[in-house]
């Protein structure tokens, strides 16, 4: 045998390795992704719409969203608009730039703004999932680990992390400022927490998710040190709100046009579940179904965060938790709840803390509610 001979085989177990810990690091969240999107591909097929079009993946809102790429901010009387309150403000003020200018980039490359804003959530739904796997719950291949990342994948309303709203840009930012947050890396969790509060209108409630669990773990002598890591969490979140606000007062004159949209869908201040029980009413109806799962399966995630919590992580996915479930509740008005719901996301990874079997019950109703109410969004039942 010749050295040329000799020379492949000693090649081959490190080529080998490498590809075996790329796949171990990528392959699991890519195919979780593709099994995800190719679902709703057959579910819009199953009802007559053809998912390969970008229009497809569009619904009201994204309009507002298109319209801030293409043209930037409106503001203006609904005097303007027959049928609607003339006391009342209208515009697309009431949605937020971090996907429109995401979009704007895209066209400036001669991408159509509809394909592009379809193309940057699918991109944000998949690394979110990377993100989630190389971050938290791989590479080694468990039983828990694969059925979490699962019940990423199908989290209830999981149909919008593909569509072209801003929630799976929204999440991909937290899970990245929840793992800066977990390696104490304050600063680059502000900035990641930041643009969540830049792109999604509950992405100031962020802020609070930070900011809480090092008040709350801080002893009243140590105080004083932990105010700086609680600014540049906390207070580099809320910048990003800040600045979307600065960018109303640059472009329409009135940092109050965001505040002054919103009035008109009657949100308020209200017990949780008076929004919540007349769902247990309706339950013939998917999206009620999904409210009543996503209960469920909060106070299961709410349990499994007091099982031997590691105090940080586990601290910032309890207050997530709670904030992004039980102020969507309070809120009521027009709220559409079932996408509030799928910005529960990042709580996910509290799931890996569950019994195996009741993490595979909870992925199983997941995927079978999630399914149908993708069937209800591409046939425009859904908003």
């Amino acid at each position: 045998m010749t050295v040329f001979d000799q020379a492949p085989t000693r090649a081959q177990p490190a080529w080998r390795d490498t590809l075996r810990r790329a796949a171990a690091l990528f392959g699991p969240p890519i195919a979780a992704f593709l099994l995800a999107r190719v679902s709703l591909v057959l579910v819009a097929a199953s009802v007559g719409e053809r998912a390969t079009k970008a229009k497809a993946w569009s619904r009201w809102d994204s309009a507002h969203y298109l319209s801030i790429a293409e043209r930037g901010y409106e503001f203006f009387s609904c005097a303007r608009l027959p049928g609607y309150d003339p006391t009342h403000h209208c515009g697309n003020t009431g949605w937020l730039p971090g996907l429109p200018w995401l979009i704007r980039a895209a066209t400036a490359l001669h991408v159509a703004p509809v394909r592009a804003g379809v193309w940057i959530a699918g991109a944000c739904a998949l690394v979110t999932l990377v993100v989630l796997w190389v971050g938290f719950l791989g590479p080694r291949l468990s039983s828990r680990g694969l059925l979490t990342l699962g019940l990423a994948a199908f989290f209830p309303g999981f149909v919008y992390e593909h569509a072209l709203f801003p929630v799976s840009l929204c999440a991909l930012c937290q899970v990245s400022a929840i793992k800066a947050f977990e390696q104490r890396r304050f600063v680059l969790a502000g900035v990641a927490g930041a643009c969540g509060a830049f792109s999604y209108s509950s992405g100031i409630f962020f802020a609070a998710v930070l900011g809480l669990p090092l008040l709350l773990t801080t002893r009243p002598s140590n105080l004083r040190r932990r105010v700086p890591e609680m600014f540049a969490a906390a207070g580099i979140t809320a910048l990003g709100f800040a600045a979307f606000l600065a960018v109303l007062q640059l472009e329409v004159g009135n940092w109050r046009a965001y505040f002054l949209v919103q009035q008109k869908y009657g949100f308020g201040i209200n017990a949780p579940w008076k929004t919540l029980l007349p769902h247990l009413e309706s339950l013939s109806k998917v999206p009620s179904q999904q409210t009543i799962f996503v209960a469920v399966l909060a106070l299961a995630l709410l349990w499994a965060a007091a099982r031997a919590p590691r105090i940080l992580l586990d601290g910032v996915l309890a207050t997530f938790l709670l904030f992004y479930w039980l102020v969507p509740l309070m809120l009521g008005g027009q709220l559409s709840l079932y996408r509030a719901e799928a910005v529960l996301l990042p709580a996910v990874l509290l799931a890996r803390k569950l019994p195996t079997p009741v993490l595979a019950a909870l992925t199983a109703v997941a995927v079978l509610i999630g399914l149908r109410m993708g069937a209800l969004f591409f046939r425009g039942i859904l908003v």
